[in-house]
């Protein structure tokens, strides 16, 4: 039950709101830190239960046996994410209210699983090709969206939160968002075990949507600062002209972004894990839920140490966690032979997204001035975003000319290499800076 504020945390809100010069990260730290984790705690609890990395390839596969195309499912979510980010960091540099920006983009995102969930409950039965294509647009609305909010939530988050405590802010919002995940993953395991198809994925992209829907007034409590006042460079033309100067004056963040290239070819097996047990085990729907748990709970048991370790020894050291992690997991794959022994793919997927989702902006923040944080987000993204998209695709004509293992082999060897050129080639941008 929400109550009424008081007439000072009215004040202090319309202050914020007008983004008051007088007042900075620090003056509204603790206020925005419980609000936005308990954002991220019910934003993400909602997309756990249609998980990507689990249960939405196990419901491509009812309507397809081609690995190219649920490849797709990976390279729509990495090209939606990262193609309108260029186009949104430029238009928006100069919006004081990033907030409302995020709150009134984030509608469709919402809708699109609202969709999904009408589409399957009435039309997922006899009609496999008409539901992949709905299950697609649907999907990529919600990328698209994602997108356009990427650099903008980001810059809004650098913003309220100091860069002193940005790890272990993510931390532990991805700690508790884990850790529900896990209860999220529970209720998808009782709503696919207990449910008959297709009502049983409906309920659970509806659930999706509602969850995340709810997360929206929760952000709007959140309380803005003055952001950096954005570099003049004109029109969006000079703004786009402005870019590659970057990646020649930035040389450090430019053997990063070519380090972070390589190894999102690693990432090709990613979207095979669950489908590839479900054809080689044999592993139940519920089962799948049962990863997604795995998946949740290795994500909160590492979240908070993640977070301290990267304010302490900086973002690089966890970033390279997550490539080693990850390089991990196909080994795992290709070796286990039961379903218990398969869900350490899941607890080594989880140590590495956690890693990722802790360090992955917040080391952009630090190679970034402060007057340009999402432009080096959106830039990078929009860099990275055709390999990324590719891998997968990649991935998926690989594995039907040769088979699983040949592309569970071939994945840890791309991961090392990263790693290596990360460890010896990029330098720590915490300690270069300045």
């Amino acid at each position: 039950m929400r109550t009424q504020p008081n007439s000072a945390s009215n004040k202090s809100s319309s202050d914020a709101d007008s983004t008051t010069p007088d007042v900075d990260a620090e003056t509204y730290y603790k206020w925005n830190f419980v609000v936005n984790v308990v954002e991220g705690v019910v934003y993400f609890f909602g997309l756990n239960i249609a998980s990507f990395s689990t249960i939405l390839p196990a419901y491509a596969n009812k309507f397809t046996d081609s690995n190219f195309i649920i490849s797709l499912i990976p390279t729509a979510m990495m090209l939606g994410f990262a193609i309108p980010q260029i186009l949104s960091s430029g238009y928006t540099r100069n919006v004081t209210r990033k907030k409302r920006f995020v709150i009134i983009v984030g509608i469709p995102q919402r809708l699109s699983w609202f969709a999904l969930a009408i589409a399957t409950f009435f039309l997922a039965k006899g009609n496999p090709g008409l539901m992949l294509g709905l299950f697609f647009l649907c999907y990529i609305t919600y990328t698209l969206s994602t997108g356009v909010i990427i650099p903008v939530w980001a810059e809004f988050t650098a913003a309220i939160i100091p860069q002193a405590k940005r790890g272990r802010f993510t931390g532990y919002r991805h700690f508790f968002s884990s850790g529900l995940g896990v209860l999220a993953a529970m209720l998808a395991n009782y709503i696919l075990k207990t449910f008959p198809y297709p009502q049983n994925f409906a309920c659970c992209f509806f659930l999706t949507a509602l969850f995340c829907t709810l997360a929206m007034p929760i952000l709007g409590l959140s309380r803005e600062v003055p952001y950096p006042k954005p570099k003049d460079t004109g029109s969006l033309r000079n703004y786009f002209k402005h870019l590659p100067r970057i990646l020649f004056d930035n040389r450090n963040y430019s053997k990063y972004l070519i380090t972070t290239v390589l190894f999102s070819f690693q990432s090709m097996v990613n979207i095979f894990y669950t489908v590839y047990a479900i054809r080689k085990l044999q592993v139940t729907d519920a089962q799948i839920a049962i990863f997604t748990g795995v998946l949740m709970g290795s994500q909160a048991a590492s979240n908070i140490f993640w977070g301290y370790l990267a304010d302490r020894k900086g973002h690089k050291i966890t970033i390279a966690i997550a490539m080693l992690s990850a390089s991990v997991a196909p080994i795992v794959a290709i070796t286990a032979n039961s379903f218990f022994i398969y869900c350490g793919v899941f607890v080594f997927m989880g140590f590495s997204y956690s890693a990722r989702m802790i360090s992955t902006f917040n080391i952009l923040f630090e190679f970034a001035p402060a007057d340009e944080k999402a432009t080096y987000i959106s830039l990078t993204n929009t860099i990275t975003a055709p390999f990324s998209g590719l891998a997968p695709i990649l991935g998926g004509l690989l594995a039907d000319l040769f088979g699983y293992k040949f592309i569970f082999t071939l994945s840890p060897g791309i991961g090392l290499v990263a790693l290596f050129m990360l460890a010896f080639w990029v330098k720590e941008p915490r300690k270069t800076k300045g």
